[in-house]
């Protein structure tokens, strides 16, 4: 095994508070004066999205080509060849957008720079990103094709450090759709951002709705996906080294370290593995996939790891069975890896004291595939049940097809486990829990146009924050102190509004602590996340506002979601 030294090591654990966006441009941080000049660490950036409920979008594809960090400097995480992700794909689970190694300081801004027509929506069922589309939408792109988003209190690194962001790409508040009726002309110098759908001209508009938070114990984040090559297994505890998995530290040459530029991927006994044909195998039969392609599904470890005590953190090259049940002093004791690894059980943790080794990501694995599996969405249109001359199940899943496809449910192999299924916070779930009409969400090999072999099936929730929304558009008139509330000045010329109240009289707004309240800058691409005493900044300012009706308490609604909309150059 590759180490570090263990001053660097001892300065890997740097925890960081969930953030926001904050304005383009902000000032300094007070968290300057804390970093260790010298040396360097790791910034990594994971892409996620909000669910979106309008059925006119089939596949909503992102193309980047570099991703940067700034503030004390300006570094490069990742440039090379446009890659390309669809935040449609993105509801249950997060991916790698950039990793790199960074020199120590305090970075205030991430960049995002997208290519030419650097978000397509494509229009037409059974398409995704890797399809040629042959009805797409390029809404206009602010701020020259770049996306800048400035978190509050700035990226901390220091030596050694690995320092992990989950993006937000909220798609649902992102991306505007307005019907114009029979004008199908674009006012912009994008001609492709207006579109027939369904015999009404529809305008897409984009706008950066983006969070960004750490990932840390108090945010966890979202199931991580990532796609490499198994480069090397430890037999004993069962991990392996997974490379060319995270765009902007691939594989830079035969020489290179691995353990900068591989990620370590842990297993435990209740994982499953998959081989290229979807079935399921022997979990010590990952010592054959050395070489190989696989897709793995995954939790950050050190944000689950628990909390291990001073003095009994096991030696390097042992192991030890860890209950976050029991006290310290009632933990069974330390062993070879290889004979505890079978004893671990469900809600235990095996824990290596080579865990501390420097990897720019670790991963404690929900499934592993070989190959690159496919992802479909879709509703469950029929209750699982038994596959005849087997132990499978399987259940049907309606796609947007004349058909519904058959998911089966794969039953585990001695050594070895079957079809995963969880709800959207990774917990298991029963066959059961497969219920019409709820919708799913399963990654798998496809056999043919009407059968899949599931690896992992996601019971995905309602939509988050839409359930009960309601989208209305006006500019901000009087506003409380405080914040707390606000009047609605409804505007009579948004389409939006004509759904919600035909009168467009004004419109009482309550604002709880919780509500997001993000000013985005169109013409920069920038956004600001702001506190709910700051929304005196945005009397007068046009909105598009996401709230619930009232039935009883202040207001006519109240606020889940309010965006500020800035048309000019810069932010008030």
């Amino acid at each position: 095994m590759y180490r570090l030294p263990k001053f660097i090591i001892n300065l890997a654990a740097l925890s960081m508070t969930a953030m926001f966006l904050v304005a383009c441009g902000g000032g300094g941080t007070d968290n300057a004066s804390s970093v260790v000049t010298g040396g360097s660490g790791t910034v990594g950036l994971f892409v996620t999205d909000n669910p979106i409920t309008d059925g006119t979008i089939k596949a909503a594809c992102v193309t980047y080509q570099k991703v940067e960090v700034l503030g004390d400097g300006r570094y490069t995480v990742y440039q090379g060849q446009p890659r390309t992700f669809d935040l449609l794909q993105l509801r249950d689970h997060a991916r790698p957008l950039a990793f790199g190694d960074v020199p120590t300081g305090v970075y205030e801004k991430i960049r995002l720079t997208l290519v030419n027509d650097g978000i397509e929506l494509k229009l037409d069922n059974d398409t995704g990103c890797d399809v040629p589309s042959r009805t797409s939408a390029y809404p206009k792109l602010p701020g020259n094709n770049k996306l800048d988003f400035v978190v509050k209190g700035g990226i901390v690194v220091q030596p050694g450090s690995s320092e992990y962001l989950e993006i937000d790409m909220d798609a649902e508040k992102a991306i505007h759709i307005v019907e114009t009726g029979k004008n199908c002309n674009s006012n912009s110098a994008n001609k492709n951002d207006v579109m027939e759908v369904n015999g009404t001209c529809t305008q897409f508009n984009f706008r950066s709705v983006v969070f960004v938070r750490a990932l840390n114990k108090e945010f966890t984040g979202k199931l991580i996906r990532v796609v490499g090559t198994i480069e090397s297994v430890n037999r004993e505890d069962r991990s392996f080294q997974l490379c060319n998995a995270l765009p902007g530290m691939e594989d830079s040459g035969a020489q290179t370290d691995p353990m900068t530029r591989c990620i370590r991927v842990r297993v435990s006994p209740d994982d499953s593995f998959f081989n290229a044909a979807g079935s399921p195998q022997p979990l010590a039969d990952i010592q054959s996939a050395v070489g190989e392609q696989v897709t793995v599904n995954g939790r950050l470890w050190r944000v689950i790891k628990p909390e291990i005590p001073d003095g009994y953190q096991p030696r390097p090259g042992e192991c030890r069975i860890w209950d976050p049940a029991l006290p310290a002093d009632q933990q069974s004791l330390p062993g070879a890896c290889e004979d505890l690894w079978d004893n671990v059980q469900p809600g235990q943790y095996l824990i290596s004291g080579d865990d501390n080794d420097y990897y720019p990501l670790v991963l404690d694995a929900l499934t592993i595939g070989v190959g690159s599996t496919t992802l479909i969405n879709g509703m469950v249109d029929s209750s699982p049940v038994p596959v005849s001359g087997s132990q499978d199940e399987q259940f049907g899943m309606e796609v947007g097809r004349p058909s519904p496809i058959d998911v089966v449910l794969q039953a585990g192999v001695t050594g070895g486990n079957g079809t995963r299924i969880i709800d959207q916070m990774g917990n298991p779930l029963t066959s059961a829990a497969l219920f019409p009409p709820r919708p799913v969400k399963v990654d798998g090999v496809v056999v043919d146009s009407s059968s899949v072999l599931g690896e992992l099936v996601v019971l995905l929730d309602d939509p988050a924050g839409l359930v009960g929304t309601t989208r209305m558009s006006g500019t901000i008139g009087s506003v409380a102190t405080d914040g707390s509330a606000f009047v609605l000045v409804m505007d009579p010329a948004d389409p939006d509004n004509t759904k919600v109240d035909p009168t467009l009289s004004d419109q009482s707004v309550a604002v709880p602590l919780e509500a997001k309240i993000l000013l985005v800058d169109l013409s920069t691409g920038s956004s600001e996340s702001l506190a709910r005493e700051q929304l005196t900044r945005a009397a007068g300012k046009y909105i598009n506002l996401y709230a619930v009706k009232q039935t009883s308490g202040l207001g006519d609604w109240l606020a889940d979601t309010i965006v500020v909309i800035i048309s000019g150059s810069s932010s008030p």
